[in-house]
């Protein structure tokens, strides 16, 4: 196998392929204590753990730069509370941290540009209400957030170690679990018994909240990369094109559960799917039209999330594992054309349809000069 990347177009080069990790699962972290909720961005992976001995939930982090032996670190470990359900966007992680002291849920954010020395900041405090469940891209970062009787997200962009609120546009319905890419931001809204996906431009001061389409009645757990959001409905994974034409396309199998969370990285879709009485992470290529199995190995595998990674110049899958009898961190460098190839989105210029602007693009243009669809012009 020989493939290139170009960083945003889902190309990857595959170098590694005979490497003897490359296509295997690895353990990314064990060891006794419960790990889950992982999130990563390039080599980076973050996850909530439960600690055997206190019982308190702490962040920690490895770097996955070299898989075989994962670099393991620690975002953040108070004894005086509970840090949660991270996110990660480069080297900026956010979390949730349920005080003992002050009775309340915040909203953290840790610059781990160091990892052995993260600095950690307080990003939201609401002391009437429940922060959790914060996602995070460039400088922004959104939250849902419990306060008057229903459920909100509410987001700032972020300026130092604090940062300034953004207007969203919220209703009286219960309102959650935000996705963000750019300055997009989607999220569920609950109303009249159903539940469906909606979105805006955060930085947009008049933004309004526009519904995606839908071929089914329900949906969760929205994520987005580029013009592709995902989320899974009342039957499947649907994959939601932002662009027009506006379309919605299955993409997974019916669902054990509708409540399962995907995620996505580019062209690259990856979900929880029940298999046999277990459950394993699948995967689908939204640009060769392609389903492909992540997991195989007896036990559960659930929780999954994905990223492209420059350093190794491939698509790392991250899940929650507990094949050993207890939850662990275990991953997967993706190393298949059906599972990475193509591009998602088609470039402008790119004439001979390789996901690549290059010097080959002229050749075959200039091959067509004096031609109507390869007929030579009178």
């Amino acid at each position: 196998m020989n493939q290139r990347h170009v960083a945003g177009l889902g190309i990857v080069v595959c170098g590694f392929c005979g490497w003897a990790w490359a296509g295997q699962e690895f353990l990314v972290a064990g060891g006794g204590g419960e790990q889950s909720r992982p999130a990563i961005s390039g080599t980076i992976v973050v996850w909530q753990e439960k600690s055997q001995y206190s019982g308190d939930w702490n962040v920690k982090g490895a770097d996955l730069r070299s898989p075989s032996s994962p670099s393991l670190f620690t975002v953040a470990n108070d004894d005086l509370g509970d840090e949660r359900n991270p996110a990660i966007w480069g080297r900026t992680v956010v979390f949730e941290y349920e005080s003992a002291l002050l009775d309340q849920d915040l909203i953290m954010m840790a610059d781990i540009t160091r990892l052995d020395q993260p600095e950690v900041f307080v990003i939201a405090d609401t002391s009437q209400g429940t922060n959790n469940y914060p996602v995070v891209c460039g400088d922004l970062i959104a939250w849902q957030d419990y306060v008057g009787g229903d459920w909100d997200i509410r987001a700032i962009q972020r300026k130092g170690s604090g940062g300034a609120g953004i207007r969203l546009p919220m209703s009286w319905d219960d309102e959650g679990f935000a996705a963000i890419d750019g300055t997009l931001l989607l999220w569920e809204r609950r109303s009249q018994g159903s539940n469906f996906i909606v979105g805006c431009d955060a930085l947009d001061p008049n933004a309004t909240a526009i519904p995606l389409f839908s071929q089914d009645v329900n949906q969760w757990y929205p994520a987005i990369s580029g013009r592709w959001a995902v989320c899974a409905t009342d039957r499947q994974i649907e994959a939601d094109n932002l662009a027009d034409p506006y379309i919605s396309i299955p993409i997974s199998e019916p669902l054990a559960d509708a409540m399962t969370r995907p995620a996505i990285c580019q062209n690259v879709v990856v979900w929880a799917q029940k298999q046999g009485g277990q459950w394993h992470i699948v995967g689908y290529n939204l640009a060769k039209k392609a389903r492909f199995q992540v997991t195989s190995h007896a036990g559960d595998q659930i929780q999954p999330a994905v990223s492209f990674s420059p350093d190794l110049k491939a698509y790392l899958v991250v899940w929650a594992d507990n094949r050993n009898g207890n939850w662990d961190i275990y991953g997967r460098v993706l190393d298949s054309a059906d599972q990475v190839g193509g591009c998602a989105t088609p470039l402008k210029g790119d004439v001979n349809e390789d996901c690549i602007v290059d010097a080959f693009d002229v050749a075959e243009v200039q091959s067509r000069l004096g031609q109507v669809n390869g007929v030579p012009a009178n």
